[in-house]
């Protein structure tokens, strides 16, 4: 598979996934990077689509992250388990959410 290569071959150069960065959303398309050190040369950038750079993730065990100010504009604060002013509405959002991850794949970024 294609993300097999690319693991095989940033490994074969000698360098290493730092760590995977969904950067910004235009126009209903989120942009990724997969941050690589190479050598003494820290903080080297790929631009990516988000579904190779999270498969890539997967393959390789590294980190995944979102820029804040994605966050900030783009994400929504659940409540946490432990309140209990929690309404039906907050229950069956989270419960929607669940379902949402867990049916994810690689391919839904691209």
């Amino acid at each position: 598979m294609t993300h097999d290569l690319m693991r095989d071959l940033i490994d074969e150069l000698g360098a290493r996934v730092e760590c995977i960065v969904i950067t910004e959303l235009r126009e209903r398309t989120f942009y990724a990077e997969i941050r690589l050190v190479l050598g003494t040369h820290p903080g080297t950038t790929s631009s990516a689509r988000p579904s190779d750079a999270v498969a890539l993730a997967v393959r390789i065990d590294c980190p995944i992250y979102a820029e804040e100010e994605l966050l900030d504009a783009e994400g929504v604060v659940l409540p946490d388990d432990e309140d209990e002013d929690e309404t039906p509405e907050a229950d069956e959002l989270v419960s929607e959410f669940r379902d949402f991850i867990e049916g994810i794949r690689p391919e839904d970024f691209g």
